[in-house]
């Protein structure tokens, strides 16, 4: 059993950087009265920043305590969204992308950002955004951000294919680095991005409008970037945050539209496929897990 537990635990790490996070506390709340093996309570211990509070609740035995190397939760800082901060990511943001329109090039805002403004806020350090420019204008992008004091910091071009893009589209991407924060630049080439770009919506911010990718879009690319390294590691702030949008966005998500997305560019063995067709049934996470990553 424990080299069982042992096997799971490197196939469920799951990314949990605060304590308790939203997600983690859903396995909590989902596993009580599984079976100790199955991946509930198993992806509950792979988290390196649980109270020992909480794993004092699950009672377990010695024979799984092992898997539990604890480490102090990190410190976050006290900026969420565009809330307080002088460097905060959303603040950045907005500079970022009104250098851009400055210079002629529309620019959405997505990831972890696009999330705060319809759901309760959720602490990011970094900033994920749109261009409706294909990879023939990169130059032209490249140029203007160079003029606006930003700083390359990845090579141009397709993301390592362990990078969250384990499908065979054409995803092309710029790193780049601004007022100190790292900012990942997406085309409107991975699948569903054009549609993400065309259904942005406004919101304002400091008196003025600015375009953020829509909830169901947001969705898409949630699902896309469940793992960022490999198939047999799902971040859960990823998980958090689909759940975040099914359950408390302000605008909607369409989820007969991200279904149908889903079984049209995933086939049905993808990790991804599963989970996603998991949560919008209703099943409980850990189950969703355990069937999704083949535990």
């Amino acid at each position: 059993m424990a080299l069982r537990v042992r096997q799971i635990l490197q196939r469920c790490r799951l990314d949990c950087k605060r304590d308790i996070n939203p997600a983690i506390r859903r396995l909590f709340i989902d596993a009580q009265g599984l079976p100790i093996n199955l991946a509930g309570k198993v992806a509950i211990l792979a988290s390196t920043s649980l109270s020992q509070a909480l794993l004092d609740s699950l009672r377990l035995s010695e024979e799984y305590k092992f898997a539990v190397t604890k480490s102090p939760a990190p410190e976050v800082p006290g900026v969420k969204g565009h809330s307080t901060g002088e460097d905060a990511p959303m603040k950045v943001a907005l500079q970022f992308v009104k250098a851009m329109e400055a210079n002629g090039i529309e620019v959405t805002i997505a990831g972890s950002l696009a999330r705060n403004v319809v759901t309760e806020p959720r602490f990011t350090k970094n900033i994920d955004v749109n261009l409706r420019i294909g990879p023939g204008s990169v130059d032209k992008f490249v140029a203007a951000a160079t003029a606006v004091g930003a700083e390359l910091r990845s090579e141009i071009g397709r993301p390592r294919r362990g990078r969250g893009i384990l499908t065979d589209d054409e995803v092309f991407l710029v790193g780049i680095s601004y007022s100190g924060i790292p900012i990942d630049v997406f085309f409107n080439t991975w699948w569903g991005s054009q549609d993400a770009v065309d259904d942005a919506f406004l919101v304002e911010v400091d008196e003025q409008a600015w375009r953020f990718i829509s909830p169901t879009s947001l969705c898409l690319f949630k699902i896309l970037f469940l793992s960022e390294s490999s198939p047999e590691r799902v971040l859960l702030k990823h998980v958090e945050d689909i759940y975040a949008l099914l359950e408390v966005s302000k605008i909607p998500v369409d989820r007969r539209y991200v279904s149908a997305s889903v079984s049209k560019l995933l086939p049905s063995t993808d990790f991804r496929f599963k989970l996603w067709h998991g949560i919008a049934s209703g099943e409980k996470l850990s189950s969703i897990l355990a069937r999704a990553l083949n535990l």
